[in-house]
């Protein structure tokens, strides 16, 4: 009876994912790279951009950032994570240009060194799949994860340019967060 009434609640109960929403965005892409939308993990991020003629704080070691130094972390971006004040809390309070401020940060170290913990760029991963498919993730995710997996109960936080937040900005059930770890 306990276990019964437990499963039910969990099951409706919509649960703000944070950090394990970056699981979803390797997810996302994961099935880019497949779909032959990313080339692979040895793509470099600036080649994603190739609008943004005026980046700050351009150097050799950003221009050596690679999609696999976002997905495992060891960027080189100075990007700061904990408190008031910190970079992610004024990227996230921005209603636009999360991809902007991100990529006109400066580089401490050359990528692919040192492992630090860095939500902006899985962030920036968001910028990334609209310029190669035409959708924001939300939306690539909708189509090409969450239905084929039956998840219908989700929220997703998205800036004024419908960039979404893939760093940590997803809300869902339990149950459907387990279809995604059964995957």
């Amino acid at each position: 009876m306990v276990d019964e009434y437990f499963n039910n609640w969990q099951a409706d109960k919509l649960h703000t994912l944070q950090s394990v929403t970056k699981s979803f965005t390797r997810a996302l892409v994961g099935i880019a790279i497949a779909r032959g939308e990313f080339k692979g993990v040895d793509e470099k991020i600036l080649d994603f951009f190739p609008e943004m003629k005026e980046i700050s704080n351009l150097d050799e070691r950003k221009a050596w950032l690679w999609l696999k130094d976002i997905l495992t972390m060891p960027t080189g971006v100075d990007y700061d994570e904990p408190g008031p004040g910190s970079t992610h809390e004024q990227m996230t309070r921005l209603p636009r240009g999360w991809d902007r401020f991100y990529l006109n940060r400066p580089m401490l170290r050359p990528p692919g060194t040192e492992f630090h913990y860095d939500s902006g760029g899985v962030i920036l991963l968001s910028a990334m799949l609209k310029n190669r498919t035409g959708m924001h993730a939300d939306q690539y995710a909708e189509r090409f994860l969450f239905k084929p997996l039956e998840i219908e109960k989700k929220l997703w936080f998205n800036n004024q340019e419908g960039h979404t937040h893939t760093g940590g900005g997803l809300v869902m059930t339990a149950r459907d967060v387990a279809k995604f770890g059964l995957l």
